[in-house]
């Protein structure tokens, strides 16, 4: 198990806001992205995506530091997230 600390602490929260973004991004299938549920929220789903995705990215950029993860290697990273897309989605037809 990993020892109590800054790594440890940044993993559990960078947990929280991907389950945050995971609410978020159901509620806007749910309702869409212009809903604030009757003016009862204070924020669109599209604001609160934003939001959400803001928080996930701070703590993308927190843990990569802490985990001396380089920007070549997120950039390779996500190249290969793209070439997965290309074959198994629609996203980029």
């Amino acid at each position: 198990m990993m020892k109590p600390g800054k790594k440890l602490e940044s993993l559990i929260i960078l947990q929280e806001e991907c389950a945050e973004v995971i609410q978020i991004a159901a509620k806007t299938i749910r309702w869409d992205e212009d809903s604030d549920n009757n003016g009862k929220l204070p924020k669109t789903n599209k604001e609160q995506l934003i939001a959400e995705l803001g928080d996930l990215a701070a703590m993308v950029a927190i843990v990569t530091k802490l985990f001396e993860i380089s920007p070549d290697e997120i950039d390779n990273a996500v190249n290969a997230k793209y070439e997965k897309l290309k074959i198994y989605s629609d996203l980029f037809k």
